[in-house]
C-alpha cells in the first residue's frame, strides 16, 4: 500500500477506488453496475487484510458523498471501524490522527445520506478523421509563429484510447505532422516533405 498520510484518501487504494467509481458513473453505469464492477475488479484487494480496509473505507465515503451509499458497503466500513481493524497499521504518533479520521467517517456514514448527486455523462469522442485523411492548417492559425506555411496532418490510423475516462473508448487519430511553405498541388508534394519530430 502506498500511503502518504492518515487521511482517508491519502493512500493509493482509496484514491484509485474513488477515481474508478466516479468514472463508472460518468460513463453511464447504474449505481448497482458501478458497485458490482468495482467489487469484482478489486477481488484481490478485498482478500488482503490491509488493502481491504482502504478499499471499503474509501468506497463507503465516496458512495456517501454521491448519495449512493449501499447498506452492504456501509456495514463493511462500520464493521472495520468498530473492530479497530485499521488502528494497528499506524505508529503511535499517527494513531490519534487516524482515529479522528475514522470517527469522522463513522459519524458521516451514520448520518442521513445526502440527495443523489447528478453525474454529468462523459460522451465518447469519435474523431471524424479517418485513415489516410490529410488536413491542412495555416501555421499562424495553430501557433505563434512568423512562418507563412502550413502544417499538414497525415492520419495514419485511428485507435480506441481512454484519453479522458477509463473504459469510455474515445476514438482518436494517430497522425504524422509535416510543414510545407505553400499548399501542395498533389499528394506527391506532401510525400516528398519529411515528417516533423
Amino acid at each position: 500500500m502506498g500511503s502518504w498520510g492518515t487521511g482517508l484518501f491519502q493512500n493509493d487504494i482509496a484514491e484509485d477506488v474513488k477515481t474508478v467509481y466516479v468514472n463508472k458513473l460518468k460513463i453511464g453505469k447504474s449505481d448497482e453496475e458501478a458497485l458490482q464492477e468495482i467489487i469484482a475488479e478489486n477481488s484481490n484487494l478485498i482478500q488482503d487484510t490491509d488493502d481491504s480496509i482502504d478499499f471499503w473505507l474509501g468506497l463507503a465515503s465516496i458512495m456517501y458523498d454521491f448519495g449512493r451509499l449501499s447498506e452492504e458497503v456501509k456495514a463493511k466500513a462500520l464493521e472495520i471501524i468498530a473492530n479497530n481493524e485499521d488502528i494497528n497499521r499506524w505508529n503511535i504518533r499517527e494513531r490519534n490522527k487516524r482515529l479522528a479520521v475514522l470517527e469522522k467517517l463513522k459519524e458521516k456514514l451514520n448520518s442521513p445520506i445526502p440527495p443523489r448527486k447528478k453525474i454529468l455523462q462523459t460522451k465518447k469522442f469519435v474523431s471524424e478523421w479517418k485513415k489516410n485523411d490529410i488536413y491542412f492548417i495555416r501555421a499562424k492559425d495553430l501557433c505563434d509563429t512568423i512562418k507563412e506555411g502550413y502544417f499538414v496532418f497525415c492520419t495514419l490510423t485511428t485507435v480506441n484510447f481512454d484519453a479522458r475516462v477509463k473504459n469510455l473508448g474515445d476514438i482518436l487519430p494517430i497522425t504524422y505532422l509535416k510543414y510545407v511553405p505553400n499548399l501542395p498541388k498533389n499528394i506527391q508534394e506532401i510525400d516528398d516533405v519529411p515528417f516533423l519530430l
